[in-house]
């Protein structure tokens, strides 16, 4: 192999390994679990063909927010070694992740189920127990922490293995959240429905009340008398002294249809006191006329002789003529050219 495809080789492969680094997808920090996240890291690195450590230090770094470098800080202000990338990930282990005495101690509180699955919680206590524990303890706890429907038809299985028995759990869980799921959702329906009904019903009750009150705010409307028969009043009745009253019963013959006239002695809305006779009487409003009275001084002298030569009856009798049957008779003034 000559000088230069040793050269053409050593580029493609450091441009390669350029690529790989680049391509290079760093996990998110995980401050609950940095041995998961180491894991996860170092996995990352495989895959790209990353083995110097320096480089994997500078990944590492650049993954770590400010609260979390400053639990490191020592170990990343200190000369850089070979060593320096396991140095970080041994101390980051050890200062923010959880003993294993701490881990045995929540293993043995009762760790809580929580919203995971069967198998699920079981490798979160295995986590927990690390090697330390057997199996035979490990499962003991795990039952303990399983709810009591799951723990009932687990008992069934007991010559099955551990991880067997909690593919049977999952598939129980599973089922019974599909059920409670449906009860839910009925149950929800059924709230609805009531909650439906009970605006319904609100609704109309408000409508009800509301047509109460305006049928107890209802009037009958006066309504038109065709029949009743419109009385004329004089006006002047409210001021005259002296009345005519109507004669409703049979008159006689050539009998006047009002007598009278009577003075007024007291005035009501539809009646006036009437002294007739020396009487007072009540009589209604619809048989009277007013009387209109000439004062005394006002009395014309009916004794007092006419001039008959300015009357004009005088003038009238010229006029006249007497027929053959004795009879007065006035022609008109265009017919009495002739008798004159």
């Amino acid at each position: 192999m000559s000088v230069e495809d040793s050269r053409g080789m050593d580029s493609a492969s450091t441009s390669s390994s350029s690529i790989d680094r680049v391509s290079v997808k760093v996990p998110e920090f995980i401050p609950s679990d940095p041995e998961l996240w180491f894991a996860m890291l170092e996995s990352s690195f495989d895959a790209a063909g990353i083995k110097r450590n320096s480089t994997k230090l500078g990944y590492a770094l650049g993954a770590l927010d400010q609260k979390h470098a400053i639990e490191v800080r020592d170990i990343i202000v200190q000369p850089k070694t070979e060593q320096s990338y396991e140095h970080l990930k041994c101390e980051l282990i050890k200062r923010l992740g959880s003993s294993q005495d701490q881990k045995t101690r929540r293993l043995l509180e009762n760790e809580p189920i929580g919203d995971r699955k069967p198998s699920q919680f079981l490798r979160h206590l295995r986590g927990l127990a690390g090697v330390e524990i057997p199996d035979e303890v490990l499962q003991t706890l795990w039952l303990k922490g399983l709810p009591q429907h799951i723990q009932g038809i687990l008992a069934a299985h007991k010559d099955l293995t551990l991880d067997k028995r909690a593919d049977i759990a999952d598939s129980v869980a599973e089922a019974y959240r599909i059920h409670s799921n449906i009860s839910e959702a009925s149950s929800s329906a059924t709230s609805a429905r009531m909650d439906y009904l009970e605006s319904a019903l609100s609704k109309a009750l408000k409508e009800l009340a509301a047509i109460k009150q305006s049928l107890r705010e209802l009037r009958p409307s006066s309504g038109a008398h065709h029949n009743k028969k419109h009385i004329f009043v004089f006006k002047d009745l409210a001021n005259t002294t002296h009345v005519f009253v109507r004669h409703d019963s049979t008159r006689q013959p050539l009998q006047q249809p009002y007598n009278g006239p009577y003075e007024v002695k007291e005035r009501r809305d539809r009646t006036f006191v009437v002294r007739i006779n020396g009487q007072d009487k009540t009589i209604s409003i619809d048989r009277l006329k007013p009387a209109f009275i000439v004062a005394e001084g006002l009395t014309t002298d009916l004794t007092q002789p006419e001039d008959v030569s300015s009357s004009p009856t005088s003038t009238a009798k010229e006029d006249q003529y007497t027929t053959r049957s004795g009879r007065q008779v006035r022609f008109p003034d265009r017919l009495q050219g002739g008798f004159r």
